[in-house]
């Protein structure tokens, strides 16, 4: 989707977020450009094909934001989208236009006469809707019509290799970073990356590009000076985490837990773990896996590389965390180290953040930073957009946390919820709705932790979603108000009536269901100024 830039908007986003220590400065805001040009010979050197075979290959000038957009048929793939540089603010197309046009206009595009078009006839169309988008040549299995291509075997095979030499022309790049796991991903990620940012030249993926497709995208945008590397990586799709750790070639390898999220697309949960430690193929003989030491399926994981340990409750850990005390906006702890004691404060209340930092933490500390800059680095960190994030609005704490949800990461938004002061005679308010991906179990997994919110002692439960009756299966004899609907003007009239001044709502579900933009008609200003801080970054 392409986000029109409104100046006045964002500069009022930027003033506000400054203003509540949101960001440190107003990079962000600036819109990013790809940081290496490839003439047509590049290309073809790199997928080792001849030149010759390229249709007005001298015509075709330089590129800039290669869009990893693969179309699958029962051929294979058939393009990846080359765009030139003249003028590349209009002209800048990126995947996400293509997978939107696949979803919504694609089948009414080119379909002729209300009979489907054959496998050829179909490649035909899609490539006349990318020429009017101003692509300029492509990757192709066959030569499309006049139009200019990369004929290769394999489209996925020489899409990856153009990009693993984009990460190999990073001649300044030290190290590199990955985070993956079930939840908190993303949060360890942001950490990793302010701690960094004090120690050396930073770069790191945005928003969520956390897929081979996402990752390549984001490679695309390393400055060539950059000394770090930092990529989130998505462990939902077999075989994700072996193709990008062979793409970026961490040498640090940080995973978070492994839990029930994305169990769906694997076929035993020994499948996902095993892909958990696919993390480390790309890794060099020396790479360090930094893992969750209370997470048994890690613990269990037969590694290849050296380990290095992080747990609340075990003793062997190498790195541990104690004396955790929790404030309505923020949590200190201090990080143990053999004899070696470090404080630690986090502007991010809740005991399943210090996790994340104490991994980041660790990673780092392995790596050689300073411990001085680790712990400045941890105290930068703030939460962004929809990820948990609290604030104050019209005197209501809100608490923001619905870009993603699984059964652990709303148990542990429960307990943060608990933590949060709330005046006597107000109430603690818990909206959830579904949590996807969870595979054959999900109607139990439901109920669990339905069960868990009844019990933990809040003042209401609002449960919206296809799944309420799930997550109500076990619920009995609890003193608590009790709310369910699937309809979002009953949510947004339930919440005008009943969430008032001094209460404490957190709001938690999967992104699919878009409830922070069913909260923002209750709570209008604020959130579209998020929402503006996210658009930003898109």
């Amino acid at each position: 989707m392409q986000i029109k830039y409104d100046k006045k908007r964002f500069k009022q986003a930027e003033r506000y977020l400054k203003s509540r220590k949101r960001i440190n400065n107003a990079v962000f805001f600036k819109k990013l450009k790809p940081s290496y040009y490839f003439t047509a010979y590049d290309i073809c050197e790199i997928l080792n094909i001849s030149p010759l075979t390229v249709k007005n290959i001298d015509k075709l000038g330089t590129f800039s934001g290669i869009a990893p957009a693969t179309y699958l048929f029962s051929e294979g793939c058939l393009l990846a989208v080359k765009l030139n540089t003249d003028r590349p603010q209009k002209h800048k197309i990126n995947y996400e236009i293509f997978e939107g046009l696949h979803r919504k206009e694609f089948f009414q595009k080119i379909k002729a006469d209300g009979s489907d078009l054959s496998n050829h006839e179909r490649i035909q169309a899609i490539a006349d809707l990318c020429y009017k988008q101003n692509v300029k040549a492509f990757l192709t299995t066959e030569q499309i019509g006049d139009y200019p291509c990369f004929i290769v075997d394999n489209v996925c095979d020489a899409l990856y290799d153009i990009f693993l030499s984009i990460r190999d022309s990073l001649n300044n790049l030290k190290r590199c970073v990955c985070v993956t796991g079930s939840i908190g991903k993303t949060t360890t990620k942001s950490m990793v990356e302010c701690i960094y940012k004090n120690e050396c030249f930073t770069y790191a993926n945005r928003r969520n590009n956390n897929t081979i497709n996402g990752a390549m995208s984001a490679l695309q945008y390393a400055p060539h000076n950059t000394e770090c590397y930092i990529q989130e990586i998505h462990e939902g799709t077999p075989g994700s985490c072996q193709a990008m750790s062979y793409l970026v070639k961490p040498n640090i390898a940080v995973i978070t837990n492994i839990g029930f999220s994305h169990l769906s697309a694997f076929k035993s949960k020994d499948e996902l773990v095993s892909e958990f430690a696919d993390i480390t193929r790309g890794m060099p003989d020396d790479g360090v896996v930094v893992i969750n030491g209370d997470d048994e399926n890690l613990k269990n994981i037969n590694w290849n590389r050296r380990v290095v340990t992080v747990a609340f409750n075990n003793p062997h850990a190498d790195y541990r965390a104690e004396n955790i005390v929790s404030t309505k906006d923020s949590v200190t702890f201090e990080a143990v180290h053999g004899t070696k004691r470090t404080s630690v404060k986090l502007y991010s209340p809740g005991k399943h953040n210090v996790i994340d930092a104490l991994l980041a933490f660790a990673a780092a500390d392995t790596d050689g930073v300073p411990t001085k800059k680790i712990v400045e680095g941890l105290g930068n960190y703030r939460p962004e957009g929809v990820r948990q994030n609290i604030l104050n609005v019209s005197g209501v704490t809100l608490m923001l946390d619905c870009y993603n949800a699984a059964p652990d990461s709303m148990k542990s938004a429960v307990d943060t919820l608990m933590e949060l002061e709330c005046k006597h005679g107000h109430k603690r308010i818990a909206i959830i709705g579904d949590m996807n991906e969870l595979g054959d179990d999900s109607d139990n997994l439901h109920a669990e932790t339905g069960e868990y919110i009844a019990k933990s002692g809040i003042d209401t439960l609002i449960v919206y979603g296809t799944k309420c009756d799930a997550y109500l299966n076990r619920i009995k004899d609890c003193n608590i108000e009790i709310y369910k609907t699937d309809n979002r003007n009953e949510l947004v009239k339930y919440m005008r009536k009943h969430v008032h001044r001094g209460d404490v709502l957190l709001v938690k579900s999967s992104h699919s269901l878009y409830l922070a933009n069913i909260v923002s008609k209750r709570f209008p200003f604020s959130l579209s100024l998020f929402k503006a801080r996210i658009q930003s970054l898109e």
